[in-house]
Formats: structure tokens, C-alpha cells, sequence
């Protein structure tokens, strides 16, 4: 049995996309001998330790705020790491934080395999790394750990950058449970759609994500806004926490709200907040729009394709065309104008038999390279690499 310690600062309960896809994740690896510990971040009222379906959960709590917490959140992990020791074979990082070395430096002191991810373009990648006040110490990291994973194209390529095209980096990107994630019959969607409380002759874009300015749900609204006259059944189902940590989160949501409020349109526009039962919102829907400014590779467009909905997502160098194949899988909008969005949802609810082709597409794409059993054989790979190494 490989013995798994996943650092992911956020996980279940705490919303995150990237804690939703690695709970599937983990159920998979647990299929193929692995038993996976998460070392997370305390927050509230939460227990230091939990089991979450099958995965035990440790948390840890950092001192004071900023950059003193995250030394003595980290401080804490390194003294688990070396107590346990003899508890765990590989190190696995979610994201390259400022004193991530330090784990990864104890974890190979201690002869365990490490792995890194990349997880955000612009955020934990190698350039934008450096291009901070401790760049250097951070990107220590990345030399530090036997294996580094790039979720798409583009920070494979920030990576190799940085440190050139060596033999580490490997190309994960999402998967998505597709036996959670999938098509339903129209019979099936009237169905959900009377459970949820949908109207059933009416049609509806779907997005999911948080409620934040960087996830375009501002363009998304005001093309929402344009189109609400010419097209009287449509409805918009935001289904996202509101409760953002960001900066001029809250005023954003609120001016959200205000405009639709403003436009007669609160019926047609649903403020769902975080749920449990994503993917009967998103087989319950017609159509995907995902506006985002910059991901890693987003799960939620992955999960909305394996449902089979057509989406249309923003242009995000490298990771969008990884993903979809412009007019075939999906479209793909190469401006940030609410009024292209618009065009774009006009024409597939004009074309509906060509929308269904669409979706079908993407469910077809999703099967054939991000399901999570595939993913899983390729994280389980790495892992047995560092092992050996």
C-alpha cells in the first residue's frame, strides 16, 4: 500500500474547486492501493481530525495572520511530518506557497518521494513566482521536489522557463468522476428540474464557480441583462459560495444583485450559493458559460462536458484550447465583451440541434482523457516514480 500525505490547505467542508475534484480523486486512488491523509488548515470551529468518505483529515492551525501564520501553519506541518515519519511514503504539495520548501526539505531529509503541483496560471507557476519579494526562497520548491505536475499547457511552459526542459515536470491535468458527472435524458431533466424547483418549459444557462470578479460572472450577468428581452424563457442559475474571501468580494456580489434587481430580472436569476448537488444543477440546465480570467484548468467546465451541456468558456491561453475545440466540443470567446457572450448564447439556443451535437462532443472528450479513473492511473504513476527515485 502507498502511504499518500496531500497537503491542500483547503478541503471538505471548506468549498474549493480544487477540494471537490481530489475527493473524487482520492476514492479512485483508494481503488488502486493508495491510502491518502489530507493536511489541511484549520479554520473555526472545525476538528483537528475527521475521517471525510473514507480519507482521514488532519488540521492545523497557523498563529496570527499574514505571513506569520503561514510560517506557523507550515512550522506545524514540518513538526506532523517528522513525528509520523514512519507513516508515509510520498508528499504530495497542491500549490507552491511561500514556505513550501520547507516541507518539501524535511519530507527528503526524511527519505520520502515529493511531488508538486501547479495549480493556477499567474498565481503559484515559476514566473510569476520569481517576480515576487521572495521568489527565489519560493521557487525552491520546485527544485526541491522530485516531481513537479502542470495542470495544462501553459504552466508547463512557465515552468520550463524558469528551469528548462528537464526530465520533472509531468502533465496531469483534472479529471472528473464521470459516473457523478453525466448526461441525462430530456424525460430525466423535466424531472430534476421539478425537484430543484426549475421551471420545466423554460431553458437555463448554468455556472458554477465562486461569486468573484477574476470567474467574469460580471460579463456573464450583463450578457444575461442583454438578452432577457429577446429571449423571455431564459434563466440564469449561479450556482457558487457568495462568501468570499477576496477583496471587494462582498461589493461585488452586492452590485451583482443591485443591477439585476434594477432590471426587473430577480426570477430569471438565481443566487444558488454553495450546494452539495452540482451535478443535478448542471444536467438540470441547457447550456455552460464560464467567463473565467484565469485558471489552472478549471473543473467546473470539465464536470459541466462530461454532463454533456455545450459550454462556452473565455479564452484562457493554452488551457481553454486543451480542452476544446472551437465550434466542434464547445466554443471558445476571445474577448471579455459581454455582447460576444451574448451572440454566442443566442446562436446555440437558436440552433438547439446543434447544441446537443455539441454536448455530445464533450461528454466524448471528457471519456476519453479526464475521466478520473484515467487521471488517477497517471497521478499513481508519478507517485511510483518518487518511490523508486
Amino acid at each position: 500500500m502507498l502511504r499518500l500525505y496531500s497537503v491542500l490547505r483547503r478541503y471538505r467542508p471548506v468549498f474549493s474547486g480544487e477540494a471537490i475534484h481530489w475527493e473524487s480523486m482520492f476514492s479512485a486512488l483508494i481503488e488502486r492501493g493508495v491510502r491518502p491523509v489530507v493536511l489541511s488548515q484549520g479554520q473555526g470551529n472545525l476538528p483537528e481530525k475527521e475521517i471525510v468518505k473514507d480519507v482521514m483529515v488532519r488540521r492545523f492551525w497557523g498563529i496570527g495572520s499574514g505571513m506569520r501564520c503561514e510560517f506557523t501553519w507550515t512550522y506545524e506541518l514540518c513538526k506532523y511530518l517528522v513525528a509520523t515519519r514512519h507513516d508515509f511514503d510520498v508528499l504530495l504539495l497542491h500549490s507552491c506557497g511561500v514556505f513550501s520548501f520547507l516541507l518539501l526539505l524535511v519530507a527528503k531529509i526524511l527519505g520520502k518521494g515529493t511531488v508538486l503541483r501547479m495549480t493556477l496560471l499567474d498565481s503559484d507557476d515559476p514566473v510569476t513566482v520569481s517576480q515576487r519579494k521572495m521568489g527565489g526562497v519560493q521557487n525552491l520548491a520546485f527544485r526541491l521536489a522530485d516531481r513537479v505536475v502542470s495542470l495544462s499547457t501553459p504552466l508547463t511552459s512557465r515552468y520550463r522557463q524558469v528551469f528548462g526542459n528537464t526530465r520533472k515536470i509531468r502533465l496531469i491535468p483534472q479529471g472528473v468522476n464521470t459516473a457523478r458527472f453525466y448526461p441525462v435524458s430530456p424525460q430525466n431533466k423535466l424531472v430534476l428540474r421539478r425537484k430543484l424547483g426549475l421551471s420545466e418549459g423554460d431553458e437555463f444557462i448554468c455556472f458554477v464557480g465562486s461569486i468573484i470578479a477574476r470567474k467574469g460572472v460580471d460579463i456573464l450577468v450583463d450578457a444575461f441583462l442583454h438578452l432577457a428581452d429577446q429571449l423571455p424563457e431564459l434563466n440564469l442559475l449561479l450556482v457558487g459560495p457568495l462568501d468570499g474571501s477576496e477583496p471587494g468580494h462582498h461589493a461585488f456580489v452586492q452590485d451583482l444583485q443591485s443591477r439585476i434587481r434594477h432590471a426587473g430580472l430577480t426570477t430569471r436569476v438565481r443566487f444558488l450559493g454553495k450546494v452539495e448537488n452540482v451535478p443535478e444543477y448542471l444536467q438540470a440546465s441547457d447550456l455552460f458559460v464560464f467567463p473565467s480570467a484565469r485558471e489552472g484548468l478549471p473543473s467546473a467546465l470539465v464536470e459541466a462536458m462530461a454532463v454533456g451541456l455545450p459550454c462556452i468558456v473565455s479564452h484562457i491561453e493554452g488551457i481553454t484550447e486543451d480542452l476544446i475545440s472551437q465550434g466542434e466540443n464547445g466554443i471558445i470567446v476571445y474577448s471579455a465583451r459581454y455582447d460576444d457572450y451574448a451572440k454566442y448564447i443566442q446562436q446555440l439556443f437558436s440552433h438547439p440541434d446543434d447544441a446537443t451535437v455539441m454536448g455530445r462532443q464533450a461528454r466524448t472528450t471528457v471519456e476519453q482523457g479526464y475521466s478520473v479513473e484515467i487521471i488517477a492511473a497517471k497521478n499513481l504513476s508519478v507517485f511510483r516514480e518518487v518511490l523508486v527515485r
